[in-house]
């Protein structure tokens, strides 16, 4: 329905419809976007910590990292391989040496993460 009081909407030409109409169509798609990858992150967070929780043998390193990183903690390199993961906010600490030569978690250091989210109120 137009409205008669709208300049845009009584022009005859119909250009400035058109062009109203077409923005109009990629707003709606920039925002469906927003929301996918919106969606898209909290997934990938959601799989990680699920990955966790059920200990999966095939964690990495790279992922203790980024899934701390996810939770508010930073990464701190101590001397060697060891390694403290300090929460922003809370303080808490993580205290790991990081795996090597292969880069995959132990069992005992899976619980360390979660025992120290939880206490820092992440999870």
């Amino acid at each position: 329905m137009k409205d008669l009081n709208n300049p845009i909407t009584t022009k005859k030409t119909g250009l400035r419809d058109d062009a109203l109409h077409t923005f109009d169509h990629l707003q709606l798609n920039l925002v469906a976007a927003v929301q996918t990858i919106a969606d898209t992150a909290v997934s990938k967070k959601d799989k990680l910590l699920a990955r966790f929780q059920k200990f999966d043998r095939e964690l990495t390193w790279d992922e203790a990292v980024t899934f701390t990183r996810q939770h508010g903690c930073k990464l701190i390199k101590n001397s060697g391989s060891s390694r403290i993961f300090r929460h922003e906010k809370t303080g808490t600490k993580i205290r790991l040496h990081e795996p090597h030569p292969e880069p995959y978690l132990k069992r005992y250091m899976v619980e360390a993460i979660l025992d120290g989210l939880k206490a820092a109120g992440e999870i």
